[in-house]
């Protein structure tokens, strides 16, 4: 279900994350995460200090690049942005500690499709993508999918990536991956974040 919607990094979005587990967040509170300086424990002490996660370079290339990855992703699937439920911050029916704020939504007669953008320097083995058109993104960014879709209800998804090269080799080209959901997966990042906001109520109640 829809909480609010928020302007992105003013003060009222980041409240709304602070107590929550977002999508960017339950790769690396379940040790997947695809930054080294963004960790379950440095998440934890953000939280808690109130502090927002320091954006890295890539973060920015990704923050900057993500309209056009969007607006590719819409006419490569023959796909239409919803701006209202792109724009909102969801949070899971059950658990409102469960957040996300989708990169897009396209309503669809089969429901909704939830699309996700990234960028790499190399779409290469080595950092666990594969062949495009399949499912076979990095962990940590199936993770994230995963976890939208849990939450908004989301029937497909497709994530897709502006890349510098493939498996090394120059090549500025985009391509997508469609993410199935997997119950299996979701309750699993489920219980990881239902016991990382347990130790942070104890500590909160503890200071």
């Amino acid at each position: 279900m829809i909480l609010d919607t928020f302007t992105p990094n003013t003060p009222g979005w980041h409240e709304a994350r602070r107590w929550r587990v977002g999508g960017s967040e339950i790769g690396p509170i379940c040790g997947w995460s695809h930054y080294a300086t963004v960790t379950r424990d440095s998440l934890m002490a953000d939280k808690l200090s109130g502090r927002a996660t320091d954006e890295t370079p890539d973060m920015r290339r990704g923050n900057l690049l993500e309209p056009v990855i969007l607006r590719w992703l819409e006419e490569r699937h023959n796909l239409h942005l919803d701006p209202t439920a792109s724009a909102a911050t969801w949070v899971h029916d059950d658990d409102d500690r469960l957040l996300v704020n989708p990169d897009g939504l396209c309503q669809t007669d089969d429901g909704l499709v939830l699309l996700e953008a990234k960028t790499t320097s190399d779409r290469c083995k080595e950092r666990s993508w594969g062949r495009a058109g399949t499912d076979l993104a990095p962990l940590a960014f199936q993770a994230q999918v995963v976890w939208g879709m849990g939450i908004t209800g989301a029937t497909t998804a497709h994530l897709g990536v502006l890349h510098g090269a493939t498996n090394g080799r120059p090549d500025l080209a985009f391509a997508t991956y469609t993410i199935p959901f997997q119950q299996r997966l979701f309750d699993f990042m489920r219980r990881k974040a239902e016991a990382f906001l347990a130790e942070l109520d104890i500590i909160r109640r503890g200071k």
